[in-house]
């Protein structure tokens, strides 16, 4: 089966005409134009060619949640529902643990049709059984919060993100400016290091900043010149930071 996962190919079953290099395989533009031209027609066609399932994320009830303005979801979301022979085929997975700031707690949700929720359930009791009671009934409490606290949050991390990457901009290091995380990505090659790993410690040792090496997060050598930055940090500390990217000037 494939799995179309917010544009990326998963490996099983993969269209002969995608590349194979990386973890994620891109959907081609041929293929996007086609589902996109042809409508319902298209997709049908090429999901019974390559028993194509379209997994996304997606805010919490489809509202704003934190990253409505880093991330446009809702562009992504009336296509997935509206266009006919995508909706059946459409699972939307929501994450809690960024939303109320529980990542311990590994708490979730998806929206999907009944065989397809039947499946996941299945999946889901044979690996977890289930979540402890007293964290499922914090989390659902959350969904109770107002307005306000959405929009809040996610206007603070929106300014937090664009803070960090003014500095990793100012230090010389270009951001790929996030559209729905609290991470950024840097591009640390000119810095010259060979790799993502002796570069992160290089920027640990002359700054007292702490970043991922990227090659974490690839196969292969693509991420041997990028760096990742948090910045779901206090103000504060983001600040300080900030600062401190400076020396790398």
């Amino acid at each position: 089966m494939g799995v179309l996962i917010n544009g990326g190919w998963r490996d099983e079953e993969l269209p002969q005409e995608t590349d194979r290099s990386g973890h994620f395989k891109r959907v081609d533009s041929q293929l996007r134009n086609r589902i996109t031209s042809d409508g319902s027609s298209g997709f049908k066609a090429e999901a019974g060619r390559y028993h194509l399932y379209v997994a996304h994320g997606c805010p919490w009830a489809h509202r704003t949640l934190i990253y409505r303005a880093l991330k446009k979801l809702d562009h992504a979301i009336t296509v997935a529902y509206s266009i006919p022979g995508l909706r059946e085929r459409t699972v939307t997975i929501m994450g809690l643990s960024k939303t109320f700031s529980i990542t311990g707690w590994r708490l979730g949700y998806t929206v999907a049709p009944p065989e397809i929720t039947r499946a996941l359930t299945l999946v889901n009791d044979l690996y977890f059984v289930c979540a402890p009671t007293p964290l499922q009934l914090g989390a659902a409490a959350g969904f109770d919060a107002p307005r306000s606290y959405f929009d809040e949050l996610q206007s603070g991390y929106q300014q937090k993100r664009d803070r960090i990457c003014r500095a990793l901009r100012e230090a010389r290091l270009p951001p790929i400016v996030p559209q729905g995380a609290y991470y950024v990505l840097a591009d640390c090659s000119r810095l010259g290091f060979a790799t993502s790993r002796e570069a992160a410690m290089h920027v640990l040792e002359t700054t007292r900043v702490a970043s991922v090496p990227g090659s974490a997060f690839y196969r292969g050598d693509g991420g041997e010149k990028l760096l990742r930055f948090c910045f779901a940090k206090d103000d504060g500390v983001l600040d300080e930071a900030c600062r401190r990217l400076t020396a790398l000037r």
